[in-house]
C-alpha cells in the first residue's frame, strides 16, 4: 500500500471479526485506502460465558497489533480504536483495553450502542444521497437501526440482537416456537 501522509484508520473489535479501515480526505469525503479484517469470534466466549477468554483475548491483542502495524505503514496517524456489542458485554473488557495499550500504544474507546448507531449512519451515508436513508446493521450481538430523512437522522436505536447472541439463543434451523419465545421473552419484555 502506498504511503498517504493524510491518511487515518479505524479500527473496530467487533463481536466477529476486527476490522481496519484506512482513508483519507479527498474532495469532501472519504477515501478508502487500505481495508482488512480479522475473523476472532469473541462472541463465542461472551455469550457463552460471559467474559472473553484468554486465548480469544490473546488472538484480538495480536490482530489488532497487525492491523495497527500494517496502518501505520500505509501512513496513518492518527488510529482510532473502538468496540462494540461482545465487548461492552463482556466481564473482563478493562482486561482487553489494558492488553491492547500496553501491546500498541492505542486506548481502546468502548462505544455504547447509540454511538455505534450513529457511526453506522455516517459510515453508511457518506458519499450517498442521504435525503431519505434507512439503515440496519446486524452484527454479532447487536443490530443498529437508523433512518433519516432531508439528512437528519428521525431514528436511531442499537438492539441486543446479534446473530451470534441469537445463535446460541436458537441452536436449530429453523428455530422452534419455544426458542422464539424465549427471545421474545428475554428482548422484547
Amino acid at each position: 500500500m502506498p504511503v498517504a501522509e493524510d491518511a487515518a484508520a479505524a479500527i473496530d473489535i467487533g463481536s466477529n471479526t476486527v476490522h481496519m479501515l484506512v482513508g483519507a480526505w479527498r474532495d469532501g469525503r472519504v477515501v478508502p485506502l487500505d481495508d482488512a479484517a480479522e475473523l476472532i469470534g469473541l462472541a463465542e466466549d461472551v455469550y457463552a460465558s460471559g467474559s472473553i477468554s484468554p486465548a480469544r483475548l490473546g488472538e484480538a491483542v495480536d490482530a489488532v497489533a497487525r492491523l495497527a502495524h500494517r496502518a501505520r505503514e500505509g501512513g496513518a496517524n492518527p488510529i482510532l480504536l473502538v468496540a462494540t456489542a461482545a465487548v461492552r458485554d463482556a466481564a473482563n473488557a478493562d482486561d482487553l483495553a489494558a492488553a491492547v495499550r500496553e501491546r500498541t500504544g492505542i486506548q481502546l474507546q468502548l462505544i455504547d450502542g447509540e454511538r455505534e448507531a450513529r457511526l453506522t449512519y455516517r459510515g453508511a451515508a457518506a458519499g450517498e444521497d442521504a435525503s431519505r436513508l434507512q439503515v440496519c446493521d446486524v452484527g454479532g450481538g447487536s443490530t443498529e437501526v437508523i433512518r433519516a430523512e432531508g439528512g437528519h437522522v428521525t431514528l436511531q436505536t442499537s438492539l441486543p440482537l446479534g446473530s451470534s447472541r441469537l445463535s446460541r439463543l436458537c441452536p436449530t434451523d429453523p428455530p422452534t416456537a419455544d426458542e422464539v419465545a424465549a427471545i421474545v421473552r428475554e428482548f422484547l419484555p
